[in-house]
């Protein structure tokens, strides 16, 4: 369920509507990042977040998961210019469906080219918004 030919490890199972990877557990749903980060490091300690270094919401490689505090994690969107973004017009929509379609970029890399959240640019690709085009 994980295509690691890739910079990034993409979770293939069932993903929740930001392109995060989920796992049916026993005991419900887990987001798929965050059992990568367990099987690998433990425990996740309360009142933390698992990040992405990556920015990929579908990435489960262990070496791009750290540990964040709430504040952390805002800090690490707005670093990365992640807040206050910028539409999509339709032209850039039919260039990053025509770019990901080839294969040769990912969904990280065309977020920053067009300066919107990696999860806009999944749900762009997935059709999840942007349908009528």
């Amino acid at each position: 369920m994980v295509d690691q030919s890739g910079e990034c490890w993409l979770w293939r199972g069932s993903l929740h509507d930001w392109g995060y990877g989920q796992v049916r557990l026993i005991k419900g749903n887990m987001y798929a990042h965050r059992l990568a980060y367990i099987l690998t490091h433990g425990d996740i300690p309360p009142g933390m977040y698992i990040c992405h270094s990556c920015d990929n919401p579908a990435c489960v490689r262990p070496e791009h998961l750290f540990a964040g505090t709430p504040m952390e994690n805002s800090q690490d969107m707005i670093s990365k210019g992640r807040i206050g973004t910028r539409k999509l017009t339709t032209e850039a929509v039919l260039e990053i469906r025509e770019k990901y379609a080839t294969g040769e970029t990912s969904i990280p890399k065309l977020a920053r080219e067009y300066g919107v959240a990696n999860t806009t640019v999944f749900h762009v690709v997935a059709r999840r918004t942007w349908r009528h085009i």
